[in-house]
């Protein structure tokens, strides 16, 4: 971004920019962990270990995966609440 571009950004412009710009970055470094446990996860075997890559090399945002919500969608559990609700006639 040049700096008369910084310039006429508004404070909500830039805050969007940001946000984008961090996402990206974080995205990117956790690729870059993601390829790393990956080849662990290859070499592991070769050890007769059964432990996993992911034992060895646990991230922080592990537990963020396990309870994500898929974007434009919802939970199998949401799913199958409202399956019960519309057969319950609700």
């Amino acid at each position: 971004m040049s700096r008369d571009d910084f310039e006429r950004c508004t404070p909500s412009e830039f805050s969007a920019i940001y946000r984008q710009w961090h996402e990206r970055e974080t995205r990117l470094y956790r690729d870059g962990w993601e390829q790393v446990r990956t080849l662990a996860g290859f070499i592991l075997p070769l050890f007769k270990t059964r432990k996993t890559a992911a034992d060895l090399l646990p991230f922080p945002w592990d537990s963020e995966k396990e309870n994500a919500v898929p974007k434009g969608g919802s939970s199998p559990e949401a799913f199958r609440e409202i399956l019960k609700k519309r057969a319950n006639g609700g």
